[in-house]
């Protein structure tokens, strides 16, 4: 991580490859769905980069990117709430969260995929059980 901090872009690769599968299962474990835990890794790994430039040389690296991809799981559910509870823009929750518009609407819709997945919803909204 020190290399890549510095600079060093083809210090990557090894980066990706010492992380990845663990916070890949830490996210499968939290997500249950494979599709959305990639999709978070994948986040997780663009938040690395972007501050990459912040990392303290020497510092552990794995903790850094396990509290970079917790905030990332909290940030899908503080979304969900503030746009489909509270009634605001993605755009103006984008801002608060320091994201795009994109990515808030992004986040929703893990968060309404996974209590969808929860309370066993169809695509159309009903109780699977129940129909």
């Amino acid at each position: 991580m020190a290399r890549y901090a510095a600079g060093d872009d083809t210090a990557f690769p090894e980066l990706y490859r010492l992380l990845a599968p663990r916070l890949h299962a830490f996210l499968g474990r939290r997500l249950r769905n494979p599709s959305q835990a990639e999709d978070v890794l994948q986040q997780t790994f663009l938040q690395i980069h972007a501050a990459r430039s912040r990392f303290s040389p020497g510092s552990e690296v794995m903790p850094w990117a396990f509290a970079i991809a917790r905030r990332l799981l909290i940030d899908g559910r503080i979304a969900f709430e503030l746009v489909k509870l509270d009634g605001m823009a993605a755009p103006e929750v984008a801002q608060m969260l320091g994201t795009t518009a994109m990515g808030v609407r992004l986040r929703v819709h893990r968060a309404l995929q996974e209590l969808r997945d929860a309370l066993d919803l169809d695509a159309r909204g009903d109780l699977a059980a129940w129909t």
